[in-house]
């Protein structure tokens, strides 16, 4: 990494810039098979923020709960998905990949209104319980982390 340093800043600014697409400094690293010095050089420092992600989420309870809280939300997406994804059998039949992506993206879509109509009316309930003198802690109400 030592080696690389100066020419891993540039990457690291030439994509925030802009300048160069990720997909072409991808392609930039790797040399057939085999990844150049600059890839390894990345691939080491990532490895640095992956222990230290194990790390804590081995030493921190509150970090673990906050990762589980993180993936729930996500199963629970795919959840409705599934029970929502019943036109053909739940399969995406087309042979194409257009065709696949229009079929998943308009999934996505209608799971982004259910969830939005949801939101909507979990709000004016919670609202109208507050008019009503209850009172609705953060953590009992929606959505939050339980």
């Amino acid at each position: 990494m030592r080696d690389h340093w100066e020419d891993m800043l540039r990457v690291a600014g030439s994509l925030t810039t802009g300048t160069v697409r990720a997909y072409d400094l991808l392609r930039m690293m790797n040399n057939g098979d085999r990844m150049t010095g600059l890839g390894d050089a990345f691939a080491a420092y990532g490895r640095i923020f992956k222990t230290l992600h194990l790390l804590q989420f081995i030493d921190s309870e509150v970090y673990r709960r906050m990762i589980g809280v993180q993936l729930n939300i996500g199963e629970g997406r795919h959840a409705l998905g599934r029970a929502m994804f019943f036109g053909r059998l739940g399969e995406v039949r087309h042979a194409y990949r257009d065709g696949m992506e229009n079929q998943l993206g308009a999934l996505g879509m209608a799971i982004n209104a259910v969830v939005f109509w949801n939101s909507l009316y979990m709000d004016a309930a919670v609202t109208e319980l507050e008019a009503g003198g209850l009172t609705v802690s953060p953590e009992s109400a929606p959505g939050s982390p339980r």
